[in-house]
């Protein structure tokens, strides 16, 4: 992984959040849009609740029932989610 990744990331605190059968849906009320995440990019956004890079990202996913989850797509689903104003990154 790059310095990049060395990041932490967290959850936007004015979100609301719903869990569904297969993932989240999330209403950003300052923004007015409603999101739906994947069963991933939920978990991963859970995650996220407490401040945690992409690696312990992924190991915790790995640990817990995604064992061919690799970096590079914890990742991907990282930057999406920061794009989407769901999770920021906070500077190491």
């Amino acid at each position: 992984m790059t310095s990049m990744d060395r990041r932490k990331y967290r959850q936007i605190s004015t979100l609301e959040c719903k869990i569904v059968d297969d993932g989240f849906v999330l209403y950003d009320e300052n923004r007015g849009r409603v999101i739906y995440l994947n069963l991933t990019a939920a978990a991963i956004f859970e995650i996220c609740g407490s401040p945690m890079d992409a690696r312990a990202i992924g190991d915790i996913l790995r640990t817990n029932g995604a064992p061919s989850i690799d970096d590079s797509k914890v990742l991907q689903c990282l930057r999406q989610l920061v794009e989407l104003h769901l999770v920021e990154e906070m500077l190491p």
